[in-house]
């Protein structure tokens, strides 16, 4: 991670054995959510200092997009296989009822292209693999 004025390197991590596939802060800049072609997602804490919070794994393929919500208290994600996951962001562990729990949910960003708003929008025959972005 780079300071944006001068680039100097803020932070350095290698935790994902694959390379990086996306990238979100949550909202109030204190966390930082990373998705790895290893499917996991690695969560960080950014404030005060830099480190590992937790490693999510739950996807069988790797991670393709990542959401939090507006309070940054949940995250969600979508992989390769086409799942969505979601996740409590303050305890790094997968919420199994979080499509129900957050179907409300106010969104920070919305890159997961599998999502209750983007539901019906794919026609029937759709496999999935041009499912890229709405």
């Amino acid at each position: 991670v780079l300071n944006a004025p001068d680039l100097t390197v803020v932070w350095e991590g290698k935790d994902a054995k694959e390379w990086i596939s996306d990238l979100k802060f949550s909202p109030d800049g204190n966390a930082l959510a990373v998705g790895s072609h290893d499917n996991n997602i690695y969560l960080y804490n950014t404030s005060p200092e830099w480190g590992l919070r937790a490693t999510l794994e739950g996807h069988n393929s790797y991670i393709t997009h990542l959401d939090f919500t507006a309070d940054g208290a949940a995250l969600r994600s979508t992989c390769g296989a086409y799942e969505l996951l979601f996740w409590d962001a303050a305890e790094g562990e997968q919420k199994p009822s979080g499509a129900s729990e957050l179907r409300d949910a106010e969104w920070d960003t919305t890159t997961c292209p599998l999502t209750w708003d983007t539901q019906g929008v794919f026609p029937a025959f759709a496999d999935g693999t041009d499912v890229n972005a709405v």
